[in-house]
């Protein structure tokens, strides 16, 4: 709010402010991605059965 309302800012601060932020939105993307992709393959793994054993439980405790 303050670039928009500050008249006499220079276009550069707002282009770098814009950057940062898309630069830390690509971050949390990346992070998200690798969540879905490992999450995608402990769901591969598991039987979806009546079984007790679930590889996706097992997992997520031995990341503790």
């Amino acid at each position: 709010m303050g670039l928009w309302r500050n008249k006499t800012r220079a276009s550069k601060e707002v282009k770098s402010l814009a950057n940062k932020h898309i630069a830390e939105l690509e971050f949390k993307i990346k992070e998200m991605q690798e969540m879905v992709d490992n999450l995608v393959k402990l769901s591969r793994n598991c039987h979806g059965d009546d079984r007790p054993e679930c590889p996706i439980i097992s997992s997520l405790e031995g990341k503790k």
